[in-house]
């Protein structure tokens, strides 16, 4: 219940590896990080970013994948456009993948 309602209070992944960490301690540091990001990717699902055409022009430019609806992964975000304004390049951001992604959209 606690992880739930976090999760739908914005608590982040940090806050599901201090609960895994409180309630099992034995668990590795590694181990915490993935069971929290594969929580979090199971119901909440994976953040989209929807590119603007000259978002989409880069992207191509680098070699990431865009999907049909101009879309790129957040993750690939993060790994290449660190240095580039996001405002400037995007268009909104929605939760994909998931088996609450539905619900995540609505309620942001």
């Amino acid at each position: 219940k606690v992880f739930n309602y976090g999760r739908m209070y914005g608590a982040g992944r940090s806050f599901a590896e201090l609960l895994l960490k409180q309630f099992n301690p034995s668990l590795t540091e590694l181990e915490i990080k993935e069971k929290a990001l594969s929580l979090y990717n199971t119901t909440k699902g994976r953040r989209r970013i929807i590119l603007s055409k000259r978002g989409q022009e880069n992207a191509e430019k680098i070699g990431l994948k865009v999907w049909k609806d101009g879309s790129i992964d957040q993750s690939d975000w993060s790994d290449k456009f660190k240095d580039v304004k996001v405002r400037m390049m995007t268009r909104g951001r929605y939760w994909y993948g998931g088996t609450e992604s539905y619900m995540f959209n609505k309620l942001e």
